[in-house]
């Protein structure tokens, strides 16, 4: 983004050399404008209503939970911190903001079913504009036995154009399906190529 004289050294994040984590690379293509995909990441009201109470739960019960939501402002962009009370649990999941393109997300398969430390990021991921109209979101996706208790993510489907979790790219499913259990993507992309913010 920018003169190609002017590239900054790659950033090097902690989140890069977690202990007992292994990572795989992901680019995913989107046609619409890059600020569509990364506003989506820093709006987690839509994980209440696109990710569970509207579809199948596509993460967990939890995530259902409307939540407290607060920003803050931080030297390189800005974090959420999403609070959920579940039983007698309160579970509180951050995503980072670091501009002008890139965002760490918090563990998408953790659930709010025991107590624990905050197990860092899923996901290191850029939303990288081709042009005015497409987007390619290239990426880290992390596993550990803390960001994904269960084991639920698959490490294979992980790659170009796949990612293990549903609702990312338009090929995954019919049309029929993606209608019926809308995913990130197809909150996205029917905006309009550029979507109006007036």
């Amino acid at each position: 983004m920018g003169p190609p004289d002017e590239v900054p050294e790659f950033p090097i994040y902690d989140t890069y050399d977690l202990p007992d984590t292994e990572s795989a690379a992901f680019s995913l293509s989107a046609p619409c404008n890059w600020l569509q995909v990364y506003e989506n990441h820093q709006d987690p009201i839509h994980t209440v209503f696109l990710h569970t109470r509207g579809n199948d739960v596509h993460f967990g019960d939890a995530w259902g939970e409307v939540q407290v939501l607060e920003y803050f402002d931080t030297p390189l962009g800005m974090s959420n911190v999403q609070t959920r009370r579940w039983g007698d649990l309160v579970w509180c999941r951050t995503v980072e903001c670091l501009l002008p393109n890139c965002n760490q997300t918090g563990a998408i398969w953790e659930q709010a079913d025991e107590e624990k430390f905050f197990c860092r990021v899923g996901f290191t991921r850029w939303m990288v504009p081709v042009d005015d109209t497409h987007t390619i979101t290239i990426g880290w996706r992390y596993y550990n036995a803390l960001i994904d208790p269960q084991q639920i993510g698959d490490i294979s489907n992980v790659g170009k154009e796949k990612i293990d979790f549903v609702g990312q790219t338009e090929d995954e499913r019919s049309y029929e399906e993606r209608q019926r259990n809308p995913g990130d993507f197809e909150a996205q992309v029917p905006q309009r190529p550029i979507a109006l913010h007036a």
